[in-house]
């Protein structure tokens, strides 16, 4: 927790500040020594100084050291961290704070105030073009103040309030559903796990969204997004992912930033899916999608990009020859990617790019930085090892590698369908390499005609491709 520390921004470590030395939040003196102790040695603070002995030491200015007490001690300053971090995120949250800010003069019946509050409120969220199952639930809370305010009034009588809370739950369930919907149907791509999941209201919510659907387009535009994406990924609809675009370019400077970064994802992986069942031309498609993102600023979300959405931009940029835009990129986002992958992905990224250019030997050292987390990164480094020892002409080890990946397919029970059949398109020409490799000048033409002819002809996708083309030509 303490090694913690160094990941805090210097705005974030003046906030805590002020927040551990206030008597509202904290009137433990140690918990303040603490405090001003790690401040001390941030950003670099060491194994050394978090030693149980040198936290106590500091915290209490030299009392006997005590294992229970120091449990204790940590303990107390982990709640108040945690206050912290809540106090932290409430304050940044300017709406919740009116709604709770709402109920307190609802309680305690100040009327005017309350009033003046709930239609500055009402008037921000009915402002909002983006509406996100937040957005449905925050309202429903809002008017659940006001009918309960003026319930003593119109307890007996119709209230366009529960109308309107009811509606607003309506469009906070089908959002939050497509949504569920959607998350299903991504997981099950790429997992070996063939369970279904069951699917309550699948079809009461598709058909509630289509009887209404030019009114969902016009006031509900992130419940409209949602379904567009579902049903063009469950369809594999062109037309769809047509109307999806040109729905964004149209209303897409009213989002911000980060969902409009989503949206667009939705589309890439579309692209990306098809390419992969074998459609060359989405390749291109969704490069064209990543430069647009690139230039809007989008990437980026919550500060983050995730590590396979990094891959796929790199992978698509490179196996479109455009290595100005691939290296371009992994540069300008290398900082943002998850830090659970970011030297693994980084160094992946990067080997590929020394692979095109042919430099070989400082690919073989990024390549050592590669932790196989994940079946994708062992994957992609063995092709890369692979077809590098044919460059260098040695055979020995391209066959050891070519081992390797037969048994990993053979022996992994958790790969998916898709890995496999990666595994097995990629062994089946590198098996041509291989024994065009080892042929005598006579045969090697011969073979090479019959691994092209079946390259041509292939329905599947070739992981690169344009590599075996050129080994076969």
């Amino acid at each position: 927790m303490f090694l913690e520390f160094n990941k805090y921004s210097k705005e974030e470590m003046r906030q805590l500040e002020r927040f551990v030395c206030s008597s509202y939040f904290n009137a433990n003196a140690k918990l303040e020594n603490l405090f001003y102790y790690l401040k001390s040695y941030y950003p670099n603070i060491t194994d050394d100084e978090v030693k149980p002995s040198i936290i106590w030491a500091a915290a209490t200015k030299g009392e006997k050291f005590k294992d229970t007490n120091y449990r204790k001690l940590v303990s107390d300053f982990t709640d108040l961290l945690e206050r912290f971090f809540v106090q932290n995120e409430f304050d940044t949250d300017r709406e919740y704070k009116k709604i709770i800010l709402l109920r307190n003069l609802r309680k305690r019946k100040i009327k005017k105030r309350f009033d003046k509050t709930y239609v500055e409120l009402m008037k921000e969220m009915n402002s909002q073009f983006s509406k996100d199952g937040d957005y449905y639930f925050r309202k429903s809370l809002v008017i659940s103040e006001k009918y309960q305010n003026d319930f003593g009034k119109i307890k007996f009588e119709y209230s366009p309030l529960l109308q309107e809370q009811s509606d607003n739950i309506d469009y906070l369930i089908l959002f939050e559903k497509l949504h569920m919907f959607h998350q299903m149907f991504q997981s099950k791509q790429n997992s070996a796990d063939r369970n279904n999941y069951v699917q309550i209201w699948h079809d009461e919510v598709f058909r509630r969204v289509e009887k209404d659907i030019a009114a969902i387009e016009r006031n509900h535009p992130n419940i409209y997004i949602i379904y567009l994406v579902l049903k063009m990924l469950r369809d594999n609809d062109d037309k769809i992912m047509n109307d999806l675009k040109s729905y964004l370019n149209k209303v897409g400077s009213k989002f911000p930033v980060s969902k409009l970064g989503y949206y667009y994802e939705y589309l890439t992986s579309y692209c990306v899916k098809k390419y992969n069942k074998g459609d060359i031309i989405y390749r291109k498609k969704a490069l064209e999608l990543y430069k647009e993102m690139d230039k809007m600023g989008i990437f980026v979300i919550d500060n983050m990009i995730i590590d396979s959405d990094f891959n796929n931009v790199v992978n698509i940029a490179l196996a479109e020859g455009n290595l100005k835009f691939a290296e371009e990129f992994i540069e300008k986002y290398r900082k943002y990617i998850d830090e659970d992958f970011a030297d693994s992905a980084y160094s992946l990224a990067r080997a590929k790019l020394l692979f095109s250019k042919k430099e070989y030997d400082r690919m073989f050292e990024l390549l050592n930085n590669v932790e196989y987390k994940d079946t994708l990164y062992y994957i992609n480094s063995k092709f890369l090892i692979a077809r590098a020892h044919i460059e260098n002409k040695n055979i020995v080890s391209a066959k050891y590698i070519y081992e390797s990946l037969k048994q990993y397919k053979r022996s992994n029970n958790k790969l998916s369908d898709d890995q496999k059949n990666t595994l097995t398109v990629f062994l089946k020409y590198f098996t041509y390499t291989l024994k065009i490799m080892d042929a005598q000048d006579s045969e090697k033409l011969k073979l090479k005609k019959i691994a092209l002819a079946s390259l041509e002809a292939e329905k599947q996708v070739v992981p690169t491709k344009s590599w075996f083309k050129e080994k076969f030509s």
